[in-house]
């Protein structure tokens, strides 16, 4: 009974340690467990924050050292990833403000070297006046829209390599244009990964860098930069594409222009020549450049309500009867008319149905006096008047400068804009 009263009062104290015992290495255990999850939190924090590039430094050696590591990678390939959304980005941002190529492949080619690191990058296409030859364009100037551009001699044989229909592949020096591999890979052998670029359906550009032979790209960089190179295709066709809308439009301006200089032989070429006065006006003026390019397009459309005027009106070698003057005086409201429905005239109808506006009201077919004309308008005014004095008509020979000079200083108040007309005998006194 001795014994077992001893045992009874120690029996407390042992559960009492063996509780002390658990809760110990419980505590231990949760410590181990917390302590990578509050690095994991800290990691996802950071993330959040858009901090890729900080690991969690978990050695556990059990499940959370695996957690870990898998959390590393998953933060390296978020990193990868978001550096290319703002390449992309970049370049989607290039295209938007602006449609010079050579910009658009300069960013590219910048944003390319952040991202990549590589040690050599350059944008190819085949030179138009060579069949032996091709254009590079590499970053080498402080601006960025102002790339190095240089030729290099490269066989058909070796632009076939090039410009192949596949997603990307590595070019080596055998495979050449052999001067242009060399001059990229100067003291350092490098190994090249080619991105052919498929434009309006035809393989005649590429993207060529250049790597340390130490270096690969794996699967996702590779698809990364594809995707690089697929932008850059269709940026360089929106400018394109841009630039033949912009040609074709061009071409109908000066198409329209001939048709009614060609109705009469005395107008001929008078559009185009009031066109180029209006814009050396403008330029001296110092106005905005789509003021400027609204002029030029102008000048060339300003007659063409004279579409509608008879000839036997225009060549009338004899003075206009008052009913024949007041059909001509019809022109510009019937020019504006004419233009009214092209939605990309629209900005010059203004110009078309003022030019024969006068400063002090006179002038026709709305008789508006001073600032109520369009500046534009007031411009071509001078232009207008001056060509057709110095040019041949039916009824006169044209006159000689110093006439015509006397005749448009006359008028400064009254028929023209005082100040255009002293920017216009500035621009002749130059001349």
């Amino acid at each position: 009974m001795s014994a077992i009263d001893r045992f009874k009062q120690s029996f407390p104290l042992i559960i009492l340690l063996f509780l002390l015992v658990i809760s110990y290495l419980s505590l231990l255990f949760i410590r181990k467990g917390l302590d990578p999850l509050q690095k994991l939190q800290q990691g996802t924090r950071r993330i959040a924050q858009k901090d890729f590039s900080t690991p969690v430094d978990i050695h556990s050696g059990d499940e959370f050292e695996d957690l870990g590591n898998a959390f590393n990678d998953m933060a390296s390939k978020l990193d990868s990833h978001f550096h290319a959304m703002m390449v992309l980005n970049d370049i989607d941002r290039a295209i938007l403000s602006s449609l010079n190529r050579k910009k658009v492949v300069a960013t590219t080619l910048q944003r390319l070297k952040t991202f990549f690191h590589y040690e050599a990058a350059v944008y190819l296409k085949k030179a138009e006046d060579s069949d032996e030859h091709l254009i590079v364009y590499s970053q080498e100037g402080r601006r960025i829209d102002d790339p190095a551009i240089e030729h290099f001699p490269a066989s058909q044989d070796e632009q076939l390599k090039i410009f192949t229909d596949t997603e990307h592949f590595e070019l080596n020096l055998d495979d050449g244009p052999e001067d242009l591999l060399k001059a990229l890979s100067g003291d350092t052998e490098l190994h090249f990964l080619c991105l052919p670029l498929t434009i309006n359906g035809k393989i005649q550009r590429a993207l060529l860098l250049g790597f340390n032979k130490e270096k690969s790209l794996n699967e996702d960089q590779l698809s990364q930069a594809r995707k690089i190179a697929n932008q850059l295709g269709i940026a360089l066709a929106n400018s394109l594409l841009v630039d033949d809308l912009a040609t074709l439009a061009k071409g109908t301006i000066a198409a329209l222009a001939r048709t009614v200089d060609a109705k009469s032989k005395w107008t001929s070429g008078h559009s185009e020549r009031v066109a180029e006065w209006s814009v050396k006006i403008a330029e001296a003026m110092r106005l905005p450049q789509d003021t400027i390019d609204a002029l030029g397009r102008a000048g060339l459309l300003h007659d063409i309500g004279k579409i509608g005027i008879p000839l036997a009106i225009l060549d009338k070698p004899a003075k206009l009867t008052d009913a024949e003057y007041a059909e001509i005086k019809n022109h510009p409201e019937l020019g504006a008319q004419i233009l009214e429905p092209i939605e990309a005239y629209k900005d010059i109808l203004p110009i078309v149905a003022q030019h024969h506006e006068k400063y002090d009201g006179t002038g026709y077919p709305a008789g508006l006096k001073g600032e109520e004309i369009d500046l534009r308008a007031r411009i071509m005014a001078v232009a207008d008047v001056w060509d057709a004095l110095v040019s041949d008509r039916p009824y006169r020979d044209g006159w000689v400068s110093t006439r015509a000079k006397d005749l448009i200083l006359k008028g400064k108040g009254e028929h023209f804009d005082p100040y255009v007309v002293d920017v216009f005998m500035s621009i002749l006194a130059e001349a």
